[in-house]
């Protein structure tokens, strides 16, 4: 029998960012979060690529803001 998706696992959460110089503990620390309680996260920005952090992280970015739909 197929198990059926926590309620977490239905949620999706969009980490809008800076795509230059964005504060890596507010992309990071919830992103760990999220995904260790099975979140689905995309991170958004205003051009694709890789997005580098104040302090050097750097993050994918999935999604530019015209793709993201809210509904």
């Amino acid at each position: 029998m197929a198990k059926s998706p926590t309620e977490c696992e239905t949620k999706k959460i969009a980490i809008i960012i800076a795509f230059q110089d964005f504060r890596d503990e507010e992309c990071f620390i919830p992103r760990s979060i999220f995904l260790a309680e099975k979140i689905a996260v995309k991170i958004v920005s205003d051009k694709k690529g890789e997005a580098i952090g104040v302090y050097g992280g750097v993050v994918n970015v999935d999604l530019i803001f015209d793709e993201l739909n809210i509904s």
